[in-house]
């Protein structure tokens, strides 16, 4: 994957990613994802039909791909990344639903809350 920077000029290419958005998460909608772009670092990759983002959370992380099937081969797209890049693979931004997703095809998957970083209303 090649992941590039986000930025204003960007938003017409992810905008549709974020059509069929079931998270609730503020980093999760188009918005909040331009807002905290830089903050975060925010880059974007699009692979095979689906956008993935990386954002340092506050160490490198990534949200769930947007666009496709989330089965076991576009979690190991990111797997592979980190592999290659000597960083930990992290998911960050994970709806409860997608979490059950991830839960049943990585059974060995740890997940954690840092309620530091909860969303509020």
């Amino acid at each position: 994957m090649e992941f590039k920077k986000l930025t204003l000029d960007c938003i017409d290419i992810i905008r549709p990613y974020f059509q069929n958005n079931e998270n609730r998460v503020c980093d999760c909608t188009v918005g909040g994802t331009f807002i905290w772009r830089d903050y975060h670092q925010t880059e974007y990759a699009i692979v095979d039909g689906g956008m993935y983002l990386k954002v340092a959370y506050p160490e490198p992380a990534f949200t769930p791909p947007r666009g496709i099937e989330q089965d076991r081969g576009s979690y190991e797209r990111i797997i592979g990344y980190c592999a290659k890049k000597g960083i930990p693979a992290k998911l960050c931004a994970v709806s409860e639903p997608t979490l059950k997703v991830i839960m049943e095809l990585f059974p060995d998957a740890k997940a954690r809350t840092d309620r530091s970083w909860s969303d509020y209303l």
